[in-house]
C-alpha cells in the first residue's frame, strides 16, 4: 500500500507526495514520480525567535489531475478491501477492478472531502491542518504545521527539505563564532546523476516549486540564489534553464545559511539525521526513560552473511553509470540474540567499535567515528506465527577492505538492546459486537482505552482497525488476533499513522490483521470466533550488549 501511495501521489519527486505527505526514504532510487501537469508547489518554514517554527505548504494543481487521483486512490481501495490469497499467503493477481462512475465528475464538496481525507490520513504530522480549496479549473491545499522547539521542527523536517525539489540527507544548525545562527543543508549523495532525470521529469510537467526559509534576524550568507533581509529562499521553473541549473549547483556541496540569531540560542548543535533516527527508533516515551545498564550473561551473536562491492568506471563510463548502482563497501548481516527466557523488542545505536583485517590493518574509516548511521537493524520473528521474537538482523557497514586483505581477523559492535521477559495479558472475545464501542484495557494498562473501528474477512484474511488511547506507554502494548479453531493462522499488527500525543494522552491507530489456512486453502473467518489478546510488556530491559564476530572470510 504505501508503495502504491507513494507513485499514485507523488507529487513531485524530492518535494511532497501529493498533498503535503512527507517522503521520508532518502535514496535517490525513490524519488521516481508522477507529476501533474501545471502543478505549484510553494513551501515556507518560519524559525521565531523563541525556537518555535511554523511550516506552511501551499500545492495547486489542475481540477482533472486531482479527480483523476481520486478516482485511482477509489479503485486502489476497493482492491484492498477484496484480497485475495494463495495457500501460502502470497497475494493472488487481482481480477481488474471497474466502476461505472470511474469517469463521473466530483461535485465541489465531494472533492474537498476526499482530498482533505487523504491529506490527514498520509501526514505525519497529526498537528497538521489542512485548508482545501476547489474551483472549476484547480484544486488548492494549504497545509499548516506548527513546532514548539527547532528539536521537533528538526524531527519531522523532511517534508520541509524535500520541498521545492530539494533532498538533503542531513540538516545542522549551529551557533558560530560570531554568535550567527549557521544552517548547513548536505544533499545526498549520487544526486547530480539522478537531478539529470529529474530535470526531464521537470520540464515535461511544467512543475513550479518554490522554498523559502524565514529566520529570526537578517541573513548575513545564504548559499540559496535569492535573499531579501530575513529571508533566503530558491525558487525554481521547469520551463527555466537558469533556475534549473542554479538547483544543480547546490547538489555540488553543503549549502550553508548563516542568520543573526536576534536572541535565539542553542545550547548545542543540532543534528536532523540524528533526531531522525532518534524519532524512529525511539517512538515511545515510556522506553525512552528506562535507564541504559551493562549487558548481562546470554547475548548471542552469529554472523550470517558478508558481501563487498567495488565499482571501477571505466573512461568515458560515467555518462553511462545508473542512478541504481550498488553502493561500495562490505556489509555484513548479524544476528543478535536475546538471553533465554527473553525476547527483543527493538535495537538501537548499533555502531562498530573495532574492526581489523588478517595483517592487524584497521577497516573503519576513523576509528575514533561514534556515529551511528553506519548500521542498520531490524527485528526478526521466528517462524510458525510466535509473536515474540527472539533475535533481530543487524547489518554492519565497512569500507571496502585492501586488495590483499583475506578475513576480517576481528570486529566488535554494540548495541542498545531492549528485551521483554513476562507480560500482562487480557484477552477480548464478541468483536463484533463490540464494534465501536470504547474497552477499558486497564487490566494491563491503567488509563488506556481500545475502540474497534473496523472488521474485514475475506478469502482467509482477517483485518481489525482500532484506536488505542491512554498515557505514553500505550506504545508498548501488544495486539493480536487468534482463532482457537484454526491451526494455522499468523498475526501481526502496525502502526497505520505516527503515534499522536496531546494534552497528556496518546494515541495510536492500529491495524490487526492475520491470515488462516486448512488443507483445502483460505478458510472463511468469522468475527464470533475471533479473540483478540493484548499484552504490555511487565519485564522490560534496556541493555548495551557489546558482541564480537571473529574471522570473517572476505573470498
Amino acid at each position: 500500500m504505501k508503495t502504491f501511495v507513494k507513485c499514485l501521489f507523488a507529487s513531485a519527486a524530492l518535494a511532497v507526495i501529493s498533498w503535503n505527505s512527507p517522503i521520508f526514504a532518502q535514496d535517490v532510487d525513490d524519488f521516481d514520480a508522477d507529476f501533474s501537469s501545471g502543478q505549484n508547489l510553494c513551501s515556507v518554514l518560519t524559525i521565531n525567535a523563541d525556537g518555535t517554527c511554523q511550516f506552511v505548504s501551499t500545492e495547486v494543481e489542475t481540477r482533472s489531475a486531482a479527480e483523476g487521483k481520486m478516482h485511482q486512490w477509489d479503485r486502489f481501495k476497493a482492491m484492498s478491501e477484496n484480497p485475495n490469497t494463495d495457500e501460502d499467503g502470497n497475494p493472488l493477481p487481482a481480477a481488474p477492478v471497474t466502476s461505472t462512475n470511474e469517469d463521473k465528475p466530483f461535485s465541489d464538496a465531494e472533492l474537498v472531502q476526499k482530498v482533505t481525507a487523504i491529506a490527514t490520513e498520509r501526514t505525519d504530522d497529526p498537528g497538521q491542518t489542512n485548508v482545501v480549496t476547489v474551483t472549476s479549473n484547480t484544486v488548492t491545499v494549504v497545509a499548516t504545521s506548527h513546532y514548539a522547539s527547532l528539536e521537533e521542527m528538526l524531527q519531522r523536517s523532511r517534508a520541509v527539505w524535500t520541498a521545492g525539489g530539494m533532498s538533503f540527507a542531513n540538516v545542522r544548525l549551529e551557533t558560530d563564532t560570531n554568535q550567527l545562527l549557521r544552517m548547513t543543508l548536505t544533499p545526498p549523495p549520487g544526486m547530480q546523476r539522478y537531478q539529470k532525470r529529474l530535470r526531464a521529469q521537470w520540464k515535461l510537467a511544467g512543475l513550479k516549486a518554490e522554498l523559502k526559509l524565514v529566520f529570526p534576524g537578517r541573513v548575513v550568507a545564504s548559499g540559496f540564489p535569492a535573499t531579501q533581509t530575513n529571508a533566503t529562499w530558491l525558487a525554481m521553473d521547469s520551463q527555466n534553464d537558469e533556475s534549473l541549473n542554479a538547483l544543480e549547483k547546490l547538489y555540488s556541496g553543503p549549502v550553508v545559511i548563516t542568520a543573526e540569531s536576534s536572541g535565539l540560542k542553542l545550547a548545542q548543535p543540532l543534528d536532523a539525521e540524528k533526531l531522525w533516527r532518534s524519532r524512529s527508533q525511539n517512538e515511545d516515551e515510556d522506553t525512552n526513560t528506562l535507564p541504559i545498564t551493562a549487558a548481562g550473561p546470554g547475548f548471542v551473536a552469529e554472523a550470517q552473511s558478508l558481501a563487498t562491492t567495488t565499482l571501477h568506471v571505466f573512461p568515458g563510463g560515467e555518462k553511462y553509470l545508473p542512478s541504481t548502482a550498488a553502493p561500495t563497501g562490505t556489509v555484513i548481516s548479524v544476528k543478535l540474540f536475546a538471553p533465554k527466557g527473553r525476547f527483543m523488542k527493538s535495537v538501537s545505536n548499533v555502531r562498530i567499535l573495532a574492526a581489523v583485517d588478517n595483517q592487524g590493518r584497521s577497516l573503519l574509516d576513523n576509528p575514533n567515528d561514534n556515529d551511528d548511521s553506519l548500521t542498520e537493524a531490524e527485528t526478526d520473528t521466528p517462524s510458525g506465527g510466535s509473536s515474540d521474537p527472539v533475535s533481530v538482523s543487524v547489518t554492519l557497514h565497512l569500507p571496502v577492505p585492501p586488495p590483499d586483505a583475506q578475513s576480517i581477523d576481528h570486529l566488535a559492535a554494540e548495541a542498545v538492546a531492549i528485551t521483554i521477559g513476562t507480560w500482562k495479558e487480557m484477552t477480548l472475545t464478541n468483536l463484533s459486537g463490540s464494534l465501536s464501542n470504547e474497552l477499558d484495557l486497564s487490566a494491563v494498562l491503567p488509563g488506556a482505552r481500545l475502540t474497534l473501528t473496523k472488521i474485514t474477512s475475506k478469502s482467509g484474511q482477517f483485518v481489525l482497525q482500532a484506536n488505542i488511547t491512554g498515557p505514553a506507554a500505550v506504545n508498548n502494548l501488544d495486539a493480536r488476533l487468534k482463532f482457537p479453531e484454526v491451526e494455522n493462522f499468523n498475526s501481526s499488527s502496525y502502526n497505520t499513522r505516527a503515534p499522536h500525543n496531546q494534552n497528556g494522552q496518546t494515541t495510536r491507530n492500529l491495524t490487526i490483521q492475520g491470515y488462516g489456512y486448512g488443507s483445502d486453502g483460505p478458510l472463511s473467518l468469522s468475527a464470533s470466533n475471533a479473540v483478540l489478546t493484548i499484552r504490555q510488556p511487565d519485564d522490560l530491559k534496556r541493555e548495551r550488549v557489546k558482541f564480537e564476530l571473529k574471522t570473517l572470510d572476505l573470498y
